[in-house]
């Protein structure tokens, strides 16, 4: 029996490469870039608010300032996803909720390294 690599993804793509899920990235840069203009609504202006602490508020120069800060940041990290040079913290940001120390922990469980 011959032994065959086949790839059966989409045709282009790097291998090792995961397609990049930004719709939520997007939702929420557009969201903060709407604050930062001040043509955001009150629940813009809430959820912007509660996802910014006082002292980056103030360092930034401003609510304002904060959001259009947050957005930079987030249109940063949306590019790093789709050309595929993603740091760790920007894949776990995108795709869930796992923290990277989790990761870590997990990695040196013994029950994960025992053979069955």
């Amino acid at each position: 029996m011959a032994e065959e690599l086949q790839h059966y993804g989409v045709k282009g793509m790097k291998w090792g490469v995961r397609k990049a899920r930004t719709g939520d990235i997007n939702v929420r840069a557009t969201r903060l870039e709407r604050v930062a203009k001040g043509k955001g609504t009150v629940a813009d202006k809430l959820v912007t608010f509660a996802g910014s602490s006082a002292r980056n508020i103030k360092r930034s120069g401003g609510f304002r300032q904060e959001a259009a800060r947050r957005a930079q940041n987030l249109r940063a990290q949306e590019e790093r996803l789709a050309t595929g040079k993603a740091k760790v913290t920007d894949i776990l940001k995108a795709y869930g909720t796992v923290s990277s120390g989790s990761l870590i922990r997990s990695a040196f469980k013994k029950s994960d390294h025992e053979r069955p």
